[in-house]
């Protein structure tokens, strides 16, 4: 989903994209590149992510398209809870 649905997405509105010279903003995370225990399918997609839109960005420059990633810091509350403490994820 991380990385499924933005490719989509974006794909989808190519041909507005191209001939508007927009922009696409893709949210990643530092999990991307920063291994964290019990986040490995989390940090996978969002390292997929990343190569795609590093593709994205040589593909669309051509036609005017900016591709734009944005990492947020990490959450400290998480890590200190679920990675340095208790070592158990909650249940959803």
């Amino acid at each position: 989903m991380n990385a499924t649905a933005p490719l989509v997405l974006t794909q989808s509105l190519l041909p507005f994209l191209r001939r508007s010279g927009g922009r696409v903003v893709n949210l990643t995370s530092l999990a991307a590149r920063r291994p964290l225990p019990y986040f490995s399918a989390y940090g996978a997609s969002k390292a997929a992510l990343e190569a795609a839109s590093a593709s994205m960005r040589i593909e669309l420059r051509k036609h005017g398209v900016d591709v734009v990633l944005l990492e947020p810091g990490l959450n400290i509350f998480i890590i200190n809870h679920y990675c340095v403490g208790s070592h158990v994820l909650p249940s959803l």
